[in-house]
């Protein structure tokens, strides 16, 4: 082959089009991936996740647990004064106070202990008392929740006839109640301990149980107010109670 023969216009273009060919081309790169960052485990942010757990956990703790020495008061759901509410609780004061007018003291004392638990705490006063007395009339209880689970607090309203005395009085006690948690008995329960006793005279002095009494009150006033020998009654009962209570008093001397 002649090595000098001169390229054709034809061949010189197709030679022209092969070098801007391969200067269009892009060069291959290889192109690295990067590595992969290794995590760090983050001890501080799992202890302080930890820390606020059990912060959350003590919180709805303490929560709950001064629910429960506040709701103490209110364990037998509504606080308010209810009238009437529980017949069982009503049965028993009824035969109670009916109990005291029976005449034979061994038959009184057998009733008498169906709805206390301790006969101890009857006071001998209370029975003398009940020797004028010939009728309990009219019998209402009202109720509060107690300091426990099913205790009461009874406001037990009722009036008393008086012998040869036409008119009656209203008078109210106060009971605290206990129902058997096995039986569901209800009964009076007497002796009290000094936290309960506290717990009933901070209830009392709740205005729906101070408007009670005050109404009681007033009834009271109306009654004396109205029959001379009913008040007369309360006088002589007030001034024999009076000198019962000086003769047991020692008397002093002078030296």
């Amino acid at each position: 082959m002649d090595n000098n023969r001169k390229l054709s216009s034809e061949e010189l273009e197709a030679l022209l089009n092969d070098v801007e060919s391969d200067k269009r081309e892009p060069r291959r790169t290889t192109v690295r991936k990067p590595k992969k960052k290794q995590t760090k485990i983050r001890f501080d942010m799992i202890i302080a996740a930890i820390v606020a757990v059990c912060l959350v956990v003590g919180i709805v703790f303490l929560v709950v647990h001064i629910a429960q020495e506040a709701g103490s008061r209110t364990s037998s759901g509504d606080s308010s004064l209810q009238c009437e509410k529980y017949p069982e609780i009503s049965d028993v004061v009824k035969n109670y106070l009916n109990a005291y007018l029976i005449s034979d003291s061994s038959t009184r004392k057998a009733q008498l202990a169906k709805y206390v638990d301790d006969m101890s705490d009857i006071d001998e006063s209370d029975i003398k008392y009940n020797n004028y007395v010939t009728s309990y009339s009219e019998i209402e209880c009202y109720t509060k929740p107690g300091p426990y689970d099913d205790t009461y607090i009874v406001y037990a309203y009722y009036k008393m006839t008086f012998k040869n005395i036409p008119t009656s009085v209203p008078a109210i006690t106060t009971f605290y109640v206990i129902r058997d948690k096995d039986t569901k008995n209800v009964y009076i329960h007497n002796g009290v301990t000094d936290k309960v006793s506290d717990y009933i005279k901070d209830v009392t002095e709740d205005s729906d149980v101070q408007d009670l009494f005050d109404d009681v009150n007033k009834e009271y006033n109306a009654a004396l107010k109205k029959d001379k020998s009913l008040r007369d009654f309360f006088d002589k009962l007030k001034n024999s109670q009076t000198k019962s209570t000086t003769s047991k008093t020692p008397a002093t001397t002078k030296k």
